[in-house]
C-alpha cells in the first residue's frame, strides 16, 4: 500500500520531457473562437498561415490528406517514432522507417533541435519545439511546420499547422471542419485520462480524425499566449544553467527554444539518478541531427520547461558540477 502510494507521489511529481497537461475548472466558462487564436498565433510568428486543430496528432492525418496520400503511399518517420505518430500516419499512408522514395517524410526535431533531412517533400515535425516570436524558420524548407502546444504551455490540447501557403492552410481549414467528431467528448476524455486508462485508450482511438478545439481550449491557448514574454524570459534562463554540460556535438537552434537539454549518459554511467522524485532515465538521440545518417547515443534529457524550478535546475546543476 505504502509502495503504491510513493509511486503515486513520484508520477504526480516527475518532471518529464513536457509539461503535464493540466485543466483549470476556473477556465470551465471561459470561452474564445478559433479563429482568434489563429490571429493571435499569426501576429506572433509572421510568415506563415496557422491552422488551430485539437491535436498535433489530428494535424498530420490533415496534411497527409492535404497531399492526396493513400494506403500505398510511404512516409518515412524516425527510427523509434512514438505510437501516436505512427498511429496518425497510418490513419492516411504507410509509416516506413526506410529513407528511400517515399510520398513524403516527416522529419522530428527532437526536443527542439533542429534535424536535416533530404527529401522531396517533408513535413517538419517541431511538436515539442518552443519557437520564438518572429518569422516562423522551415529548416527543411517543408511546406508545413507542425507544433503541439500542451508540450510548450501545459494546456490540454491544441495543435498548430504553420503552412507556408496561405491556399494550403485553407484547404486545412477545409478538412478540420469536415471532422464532425464531437470535441466536447473529446476533451473530457482528456481530462480523465489523468486519472484514467480506458478514458486514455478511447480519447487515443479517436483523435488523430478530429477537427477543431472546442472554445474552453481555445480560451486556455490564449491565455497561454499572453504569457509568452514571459515564459520565454523564465525558458531561457533555465536553459542558460545547464547548457554548459550539453555535448561538444550538439547543435543548439536560434529560433527555437528546446525543452530539454541532453546529457551525455556516459558522465552518469552506472547510476540512477533522483531528484525529488525523479527517475532520469537514458534516451536515445541523432547525434548528427541528420536524417540520412542516424547514430543513436545515449543522452540523459534534463528538462527546462514551465513545470521545472529555477531551483530544481540548480541542484541539477550542483549535482553534473
Amino acid at each position: 500500500m505504502a509502495a503504491a502510494k510513493s509511486e503515486r507521489i513520484m508520477a504526480r511529481n516527475s518532471h518529464f520531457l513536457w509539461p503535464d497537461a493540466r485543466f483549470k475548472f476556473s477556465s470551465l466558462f471561459a470561452s474564445a473562437a478559433v479563429e482568434t487564436v489563429e490571429r493571435e498565433l499569426a501576429g506572433i510568428y509572421s510568415n506563415s498561415v496557422p491552422v488551430l486543430f485539437s491535436s498535433a496528432r489530428a494535424c498530420i492525418p490533415a496534411v497527409l490528406e492535404l497531399m492526396d496520400l493513400h494506403r500505398s503511399s510511404l512516409v518515412w518517420v524516425p527510427p523509434y517514432s512514438s505510437q501516436c505518430v505512427l498511429e496518425a500516419v497510418s490513419r492516411i499512408a504507410t509509416p516506413t522507417p526506410v529513407l528511400a522514395e517515399n510520398s513524403a517524410a516527416i522529419v522530428f526535431h527532437q526536443w527542439g533541435y533542429i534535424h536535416r533531412i533530404a527529401a522531396s517533400f517533408c513535413i517538419e515535425d517541431a511538436a515539442d519545439s518552443f519557437l520564438l516570436p518572429g518569422p516562423i524558420v522551415f529548416p527543411n524548407q517543408g511546406k508545413f511546420q507542425i507544433v503541439s502546444l500542451p508540450k510548450i504551455f501545459g494546456c490540454l490540447g491544441g495543435g498548430v499547422v504553420f503552412c507556408q501557403s496561405g491556399e494550403d492552410a485553407d484547404q486545412l481549414r477545409r478538412i478540420r471542419q469536415s471532422r464532425r467528431g464531437s470535441r466536447n467528448l473529446q476533451l473530457l476524455l482528456k481530462i480523465a485520462g489523468g486519472r484514467s486508462a480506458a478514458a486514455r485508450r478511447y480519447w487515443g482511438g479517436a483523435e488523430s480524425l478530429s477537427g477543431q478545439p472546442p472554445a474552453i481550449l481555445c480560451a486556455a491557448i490564449i491565455s497561454s499566449l499572453k504569457n509568452l514574454e514571459a515564459m520565454i524570459t523564465e525558458h531561457k534562463k533555465k536553459l542558460s544553467l545547464v547548457r554548459e554540460f550539453a555535448p561538444s556535438w550538439l547543435r543548439f537552434p536560434e529560433d527555437r527554444l528546446p525543452c530539454v537539454v541532453p546529457v551525455d549518459a556516459e558522465l552518469l554511467r552506472d547510476r540512477k539518478i533522483i531528484f525529488n522524485c525523479m527517475p532520469i532515465l537514458p534516451l536515445h538521440f541523432n547525434r548528427t541531427q541528420d536524417a540520412s545518417n542516424v547514430q543513436l547515443v545515449k543522452t540523459i534529457p534534463v528538462p527546462i520547461h514551465k513545470d521545472t524550478s529555477i531551483e530544481w535546475l540548480e541542484q541539477v546543476k550542483g549535482y553534473l558540477n
